[in-house]
């Protein structure tokens, strides 16, 4: 939990989850796993129905722990509110990210070209929104 203690010295994770909500996810009473549905979307009911738990249980796949899942949470509800075609200006998707493609990508091409980007520039989700936190981008 040493990246919890140096968002905790930031000081704006309490802020964006709430106390109480925060030190019950610390200590782990939360089971993500039970947030975390199975991805049982068809390629044809991707094409343009889909809801917010299909988007979610399809990047929640792509990590393999809570601190993951839950700072790739903060990171997409803040950035788009896992809105597939939400834009800001040139940047677009899920994440924000500053690519053409992500306009009109799907969903889970989308959160692959987010993964990716993450774990090149970051290393972890963590890492990604320590810097979010800080810089106020990722």
């Amino acid at each position: 939990m040493v990246y919890a203690a140096a968002l905790a010295r930031v000081g704006t994770i309490t802020r964006a989850l709430g106390g109480p909500l925060w030190r019950i996810a610390r200590r782990g009473a939360i089971p993500l796993g039970c947030v975390v549905l199975l991805n049982a979307v068809s390629s044809s009911a991707e094409a343009n129905t889909f809801s917010i738990n299909e988007i979610k249980a399809y990047a929640y796949n792509k990590v393999n722990s809570r601190d993951e899942a839950l700072a790739m949470k903060v990171l997409y509800q803040k950035e788009s509110n896992w809105n597939p075609k939400a834009s800001n200006g040139s940047h677009y998707g899920i994440c924000q990210g500053k690519s053409i493609y992500l306009k009109t990508a799907s969903y889970k091409k989308q959160l692959d070209w987010c993964y990716n980007y993450v774990m090149n520039r970051y290393g972890s989700y963590q890492a990604a929104l320590l810097h979010w936190w800080v810089h106020g981008w990722h």
